[in-house]
């Protein structure tokens, strides 16, 4: 018995095909009738003539482009692929929570790459809310992940991403100033180098070095500059070992870390008080700066003897030397220009932001007040610019810290300047309060505590004690659960100078056994400090604390 012809296409792998969403391409090998195969085939896409060489390709191409961006459950890469796709609007329009959602859904597959892309995106603010708590959690998974992976093959592509892991954690984390954290990447890093290092491999000396660096940064940021110290100095030894060591001596890599170290070993020097070494460390950094600016006449060689030169001028500033101060800043700044210019990049315009910065410090070291505004106003012109670009912690920090130093120039200017000193600290804190409800970072609520303090400052300037008294008391209690939550050296000296300037308003108004309980417990915090740390600016700090307590005595006596 002859059964009727069945057409398998038009049965079952069509409807099939149209079922599971399926690309579907009908192709006219022969003329058609058009309407009558719509009739049999429903939801039939247009059809390309094989006749029609440009407008079957086309469609070839449009429908390999559809193929190419449907999820595939089983390939967490090609779908990372898809979500980089929708976040940037490559060949599809932009998506950004379905790029989310396939860059999630490969990180939780385990794919690093995605992982670091989930933590740029949660830093940045792009294609998702920026949330820096987010980021640092993905950083987290980010590095157990490549644990497993080298755990699993010791590659040295696997090492090296390993070690570049701990030190983009570190980094995080220390931009948090969550220290003891970014202290244990660190340590990770330093371990894992040496663990390298000793099987032979000197390529991982200069991670080495990199670790001790990055550990001394801790450590002076929690007050042990003897620690840090001894860390930037072990780092010192490495980079200068592999500076004499052969064909690695001439290498621009390794001659720059020497500048780098030798400048953090002169940054640390300063804090002790040993100019004199500072400034000998600082001269062979410029040395290899100049050099290498010459040689390769690189934006990365420019922009580090343009550092450089700023470090030169904030030592002279440190010496009170105003004159070689500012010749070193007037040297970095058409350096800067000139990268601000070329680029248009927020990190080269940052640096010259910074430059006028300090040469608004310099004209307001001389009493020049119209200068300094003049470069204040500039720095503050491009920080907004670069706010706008980036919106980051960094970029409000700074724009917070312009409006400050402008309330100072204002104030110092003249009394008749105070309401304009105040307007600039109002924008501060105006800048600092939102970006602290909307971060929840130590950091922020460390730049909130500054501008609550300038507030208080210029109030009693004015004479307005009860106001003044209300933000110190505002300040106090972010710093107070600032010391209780790091119980870092900055946090507690927070609380001390606070503790001094409520007390200085209680003595104003002749409440002098309130005043002597604050000066008495500032200077009893600044003498834990000194316990636990050896910053030498908390003995002298405490000196004048102790200063006051005896003049404060003497009128209490009479």
């Amino acid at each position: 018995m002859i059964g009727l012809y069945v057409n398998y296409v038009m049965t079952t792998e069509y409807p099939a095909a149209l079922a599971q969403h399926k690309p579907i391409l009908p192709v006219e090998m022969e003329p058609t009738d058009r309407a009558d195969l719509a009739k049999h085939y429903e939801a039939l896409p247009p059809v390309a003539s094989a006749t029609d060489d440009e407008a079957f390709n086309q469609a070839l191409l449009e429908k390999l482009k559809a193929i190419a961006i449907t999820e595939n459950d089983n390939n967490p890469d090609h779908n990372y692929l898809i979500g980089l796709a929708y976040l940037d609007g490559i060949d599809v329009e932009v998506n950004k929570e379905r790029a989310l959602e396939l860059i999630t859904g490969a990180a939780e597959a385990g794919l690093p790459e995605a992982m670091d892309t989930l933590v740029t995106m949660y830093e940045t603010g792009k294609g998702v809310k920026r949330n820096y708590h987010t980021g640092v959690e993905w950083r987290v998974k980010h590095v157990n992940q490549l644990v497993e992976i080298f755990k699993a093959k010791h590659t040295h592509r696997n090492a090296l991403a390993l070690l570049e892991g701990y030190q983009k954690l570190g980094d995080a984390e220390q931009a948090l100033r969550y220290l003891d954290n970014a202290k244990q990447a660190y340590e990770r890093m330093k371990a894992l180098s040496e663990l390298l290092c000793e099987k032979g491999d000197k390529d991982y000396k200069q991670w080495l070095s990199l670790s001790f660096s990055r550990l001394g940064q801790i450590a002076e940021l929690q007050g042990h500059l003897r620690e840090a110290y001894q860390n930037y100095n072990h780092a010192l030894a490495i980079s200068e070992r592999l500076a004499a060591d052969g064909d690695r001596a001439q290498t621009v890599n390794t001659r720059r870390n020497l500048m780098i170290d030798y400048q953090t070993v002169a940054d640390i020097a300063i804090q002790f008080g040993r100019l004199a070494q500072a400034r000998e460390f600082y001269d062979r950094s410029i040395k290899i700066a100049e050099t290498l600016a010459e040689e390769t006449n690189t934006i990365r060689a420019r922009h580090d003897l343009g550092a450089t030169y700023n470090k030169l001028g904030l030592l002279a500033m440190e010496k009170k030397d105003i004159t070689s101060a500012a010749s070193y800043f007037e040297k970095s700044l058409p350096i800067y220009e000139s990268l601000a210019g070329e680029t248009n990049e927020a990190a080269y315009k940052n640096d010259l932001a910074g430059t006028y910065y300090h040469l608004g410090d310099i004209a307001m070291a001389k009493e020049d007040y119209a200068t300094a505004e003049t470069y204040f106003l500039k720095s503050l012109t491009l920080y907004m610019e670069i706010d706008e670009e980036t919106e980051t912690i960094t970029s409000r920090r700074n724009l917070t810290s312009i409006y400050d130093k402008l309330g100072d120039n204002a104030w110092r200017k003249s009394r008749d300047e105070y309401p304009k000193a105040k307007a600039y600290y109002e924008k501060s804190f105006a800048i600092s309060e939102a970006l602290e409800e909307k971060t929840h970072t130590l950091e922020a609520r460390r730049v909130l505590l500054v501008s609550l303090v300038k507030l208080g400052d210029i109030s009693m300037l004015e004479q307005d004690f009860e106001t003044a008294y209300n933000y110190y008391t505002k300040a106090f209690g972010i710093a107070t659960q600032l010391a209780k939550e790091t119980r870092s050296p900055q946090s507690l000296l927070y609380v001390s100078n606070l503790y001094v300037r409520i007390g200085d308003i209680a003595e104003l108004i002749e409440d002098f056994p309130y005043a002597k309980a604050c000066y008495e417990k500032s200077a009893e915090i600044r003498q834990l400090v000194i316990e636990k740390t050896d910053l030498p600016s908390a003995k002298e700090d405490l000196q004048h604390v102790r200063n006051r307590l005896a003049e404060l005595e003497k009128k209490m006596e009479s």
